[in-house]
């Protein structure tokens, strides 16, 4: 009896797929402006973001998201 190896791919393979498309489009974009990034990494969530000249902006993109995380989760 063989047994067959089960080869996953890495766990992280979705994170790297979308930031190689995040830093793509930044670097064919020089208008790009504002960035946030939230990142959760063994468990523990890490934000990062360019520098914020209008925090009212910032609210509003976290709003969007907020929208767009639960609107996934009712489908």
């Amino acid at each position: 009896m063989n047994i067959t190896e089960i080869k996953k791919p890495p766990r992280n393979a979705e994170a790297r797929e979308l930031l190689q498309a995040i830093t793509q489009h930044v670097e064919d974009n020089e208008n790009t402006t504002n960035m946030l990034v939230l990142v959760k990494v063994n468990g523990e969530y890490l934000r990062y973001t360019t520098s914020i000249d209008n925090a009212i902006e910032v609210i509003g993109q976290l709003e969007l998201a907020k929208y767009d995380t639960l609107k996934r989760m009712d489908t």
